[in-house]
Parts: structure tokens; C-alpha cells; sequence
């Protein structure tokens, strides 16, 4: 009879874990989905089903913060129409480039990628602060064609992979000159929110989500995303980011080793 500690179940518990614990610390410190992404490489998925695989299983989490700004959008059409075309073409375009790409290729990107998200784990509060800062005064012509070629590549790295975005595009969204946070979170999820489902749908499309692991990482984030709203208001968000960091520039080593 095949015992309980069978490699499968570790798998299972692995993606399960990572899962919750990547939902809970998006929901108060960001950088989450980088530790449920090589949970699934463990796991022995390839590099671009990982990838696809961890988009649909955060979906539900960013669905729902999208929804708790909901309340925020009143008069902001014409500020997000534009943003949301970008988003949706981009997200489409990003994930093309990926399945494009193949595994292979892929995977020599993956070190870096995570080393970036990690980087932005850590500097991006203080670069929000320091847009937020000199917001006003840098807008002009130059800086809003600047924030507009941002937007592009924020939204093609979103379909392509996507850890960090959230910094992206709350540095994005302040040199365009929005200084309002409610109206910064809620225009970042909806946005988040869209260029993931252009490339889920691109994903699905090809065939290249695993569904058992997404079901089962997807329950744990449901759960870690209830459980992050909870820690998140006992906790010190630096503390938590320091332990993310350290992991992120862990995992960068061993990918670099692994895949140069």
C-alpha cells in the first residue's frame, strides 16, 4: 500500500502551503505569487504550465480585492478606459510571448524574473512614496507619454509572468498623476485583474493550465487570502517582506544555477 508520505502527497501538501501562504502575504505586504510559482516547478510542472497554472489558481484573490474597491471607480471612465485596453492587449500579447517562447526558452528568464519581483518586493514601497512625493510637480507632456510606455510593459510582463506587478503599476498609475491610494488599489486590481484573465484565456486556450494543481493551490489561496486579512492588521508588513526578500534572492541563486 502506498504510504502517506508518498511523494504525491507531498506535492500536494507543497502547492497547497505555498498556495496559502503566497495568498496571505499578498493581502498585506504583495510579492506572493513568486513563492507559489516554484512550489509548482517542485512539483515537476514545466515552466510555462507553472506559470499559467499559478494565474488561475490567484485569480479568485484578485477578483475579490478588485471587488472591495469597487466603490472607488465613480467618475474615473475616461481615466480607465484607455488603462484597461492597454491592459487587456497587453495581457493577451504577454501571454503569446510565452507559449511563443516555449519551455525552454522560458525557463532561462525565470531566475531573473524572480530576482526582479524580489527587488520590487523591496524597493517598491519606497518608490510609491517618492512618485507619490514628486507626482505633481514632474507631470508634464514627456511624463505622461512615459507613464503611458510604462503601462505597455507593465502589461506585457504582467501576461508574461507578472510577479510584482502590483508595484509596477502603483509607480505607473503616480507619475500619471493619480495620487488618490483608494483610486491607485482600485484602478491596480482592476487592472491586475484583467491583463490575468487576457492571458488565462490565452493559456486555457492552448492548453497549458494543469487543472488539478491550480484547483489545489487556488483552495489554498482562497483560504490564505482570508487568513492574510486577519495576520495583516497584527503584523509588521516589513518583517514579513525581509522574509520574502531573503527567499526571493534564495530561489534567484538556484534558479541561476539551475538553469545557466
Amino acid at each position: 500500500m502506498q504510504s502517506i508520505l508518498s511523494f504525491d502527497v507531498i506535492k500536494i501538501f507543497l502547492v497547497f502551503v505555498c498556495g496559502f501562504i503566497g495568498s496571505s502575504v499578498n493581502a498585506f505586504a504583495g510579492g506572493g505569487t513568486f513563492l507559489a510559482f516554484p512550489a509548482l516547478l517542485a512539483s515537476g510542472l514545466p515552466p510555462i504550465i507553472a506559470n499559467a497554472t499559478c494565474k488561475v489558481a490567484f485569480i479568485p484573490g484578485n477578483l475579490a480585492s478588485c471587488w472591495a474597491y469597487r466603490h472607488s471607480f465613480a467618475n474615473t471612465k475616461g481615466i480607465i478606459t484607455n488603462m484597461l485596453l492597454i491592459a487587456f492587449v497587453g495581457g493577451t500579447l504577454g501571454a503569446l510571448l510565452t507559449l511563443y517562447l516555449g519551455n525552454d526558452n522560458f525557463k532561462k528568464f525565470i531566475p531573473w524574473l524572480i530576482l526582479i519581483a524580489t527587488l520590487l518586493s523591496w524597493f517598491g514601497p519606497n518608490l510609491t512614496k517618492l512618485l507619490q512625493k514628486d507626482a505633481k510637480p514632474c507631470m508634464s507632456g514627456f511624463v505622461t507619454i512615459l507613464s503611458q510606455m510604462m503601462l505597455v510593459l507593465t502589461a506585457l510582463y504582467g501576461g508574461f509572468f507578472g510577479a510584482g506587478i502590483g508595484v509596477l503599476l502603483i509607480a505607473t498609475l503616480t507619475i500619471r498623476g493619480i495620487t488618490d491610494i483608494n483610486l491607485i488599489n482600485a484602478i491596480k486590481n482592476l487592472m491586475s485583474v484583467l491583463i490575468n484573465l487576457a492571458a488565462i484565456v490565452m493559456y486555457i486556450y492552448w492548453g497549458t493550465v494543469n487543472w488539478y494543481f491550480a484547483l489545489i493551490q487556488m483552495a489554498g489561496a482562497i483560504l490564505g487570502g482570508y487568513a492574510g486579512g486577519i495576520i495583516g492588521r497584527k503584523m509588521q508588513p516589513q518583517n514579513i517582506r525581509r522574509i520574502i526578500v531573503g527567499i526571493g534572492l534564495t530561489l534567484s541563486v538556484i534558479y541561476f544555477y539551475q538553469y545557466s
